[in-house]
């Protein structure tokens, strides 16, 4: 899966010849795009480092988290049902995803882009996603917690 765009020709094209064209068409190939990913294990949780190198500057890219069903997405200004199928944007701050007391809290979000769905982006249908959407070049830390939320508690408590 390499970044390939086929130049323009100058002959006609339609559906009887494109193919035959096609391999006669000049190519640009586009510079690869590296992404390096580093975990780091801090209180409560781990903190992944993310940092792409090369490629194009400007191209959608995407964090994206995935939680199981039947749990509550909680941002600052948002409280969603994580039902199977659905997507969510964190567009800033961080959220929490519930299920009864445990949590993992998530972020900071961002919104580059609004691509629910990118190009070969695999979408588990029975999962829910949080999408944190950045454009190119990322240096990026995602934050994640993981501990208890008790109905009576403010805060995520460390396991």
């Amino acid at each position: 899966m390499g970044g390939v765009y086929w130049l323009p020709i100058n002959e006609r094209v339609d559906a009887d010849n494109w193919r035959a064209v096609r391999g006669r068409r000049a190519t640009y190939e586009l510079p690869p795009l590296e992404v390096e990913l580093e975990i780091r294990e801090v209180e409560g949780g781990f903190d992944l480092q993310v940092h792409t190198a090369g490629g194009v500057d400007g191209v959608p890219f995407q964090i994206e988290c995935v939680f199981a069903p039947g749990g509550t997405f909680e941002t600052d200004s948002a409280l969603v049902a994580g039902e199977a199928g659905q997507t969510a944007f964190l567009k800033s701050g961080h959220g929490l995803y519930r299920v009864g007391a445990d949590a993992i809290q998530v972020g900071p979000g961002a919104m580059q882009h609004t691509m629910w769905q990118m190009r070969n982006s695999e979408i588990d249908a029975e999962c829910c996603r949080v999408l944190i959407a950045l454009l190119t070049p990322v240096v990026r830390t995602l934050e994640i917690r993981c501990g208890l939320w008790p109905d009576t508690a403010e805060v995520l408590v460390a396991d």
